[in-house]
């Protein structure tokens, strides 16, 4: 399963799920700010991770955020393609992965 995690109410993909479906997969779609649960990465075949208005370090606002960086930090390692989307605000991917 491909999973996509949201940030936001409104679509602010940047056009990655649709790049998915394109290649052929729906992606499930997580939204961690309304307390859902993260997917477990052994779950997954690949991962989206779209913008979000807070900074990925934004842990004292947005406590989900601990979860998702150790969420994307598996992936790497597990070497499962990662996709994502950063505003200006947001951390750079390494952070994401390291922090």
């Amino acid at each position: 399963m491909w999973a996509a995690i949201e940030h936001v109410a409104y679509d602010a993909t940047g056009g990655l799920t649709a790049a998915v479906e394109r290649a052929g997969t729906a992606p499930v779609h997580f939204r961690p700010y309304l307390g859902e649960k993260l997917p477990r990465c052994e779950d997954l075949s690949g991962l989206v991770v779209l913008e979000a208005p807070d900074g990925a370090a934004d842990d004292p606002v947005a406590a989900h955020l601990v979860q998702e960086r150790l969420l994307l930090a598996r992936a790497v390692g597990l070497g499962l393609p990662v996709l994502g989307s950063a505003s200006e605000r947001s951390c750079s991917p390494l952070r994401w992965v390291v922090a």
